[in-house]
């Protein structure tokens, strides 16, 4: 599997728009309540989108995606961080409880977005979950999504 992050600053988003038959996300954002790590950073945006455009905005916040349309499903993060630049990871979780990547990417300090992405052809349909961890495995943030 191929992993490309990125962290950008935190622009005005463009509201998401759904440009394919992909379903749109029915709920809220998935953070953990209160989770803020001892270093200050908190999750504020967590979505799955199927691309980040020209303006580092995601097109879409998908719930449920169709592998035959898409080639990678990207975990798009809102971050503020109050203290210096941080090690974060996103961890895909596959239907199988497996881990299917653990990528590695950096919450600047301030107001910023990342994001990661992984190649979904070839891979299981069902329940799959992007955690948000800092580097000693703290939750701040988790993401349900269904492939099918």
């Amino acid at each position: 599997t191929t992993t490309v992050s990125t962290t950008v600053p935190t622009t005005t988003l463009v509201p998401a728009t759904t440009t394919t038959s992909l379903a749109p996300a029915k709920t809220k954002d998935a953070t953990v309540p209160g989770a803020t790590s001892a270093a200050g950073i908190k999750i504020g945006r967590i979505l799955i989108t199927s691309g980040v455009d020209e303006a580092n905005s995601p097109v879409d916040d998908l719930a449920e995606v169709p592998v035959s349309e898409v080639s990678k499903l990207y975990c798009y993060t809102g971050i503020s961080n109050a203290g210096n630049a941080q090690p974060i990871k996103h961890v895909w979780v596959g239907p199988n409880g497996k881990i299917a990547a653990e990528i590695e990417l950096t919450a600047r300090g301030g107001a910023s977005a990342t994001w990661s992405y992984i190649n979904v052809t070839g891979l299981g349909a069902g329940q799959w979950q992007v955690r948000v961890e800092t580097k000693d495995g703290t939750i701040l943030a988790q993401k349900a999504f269904v492939t099918y």
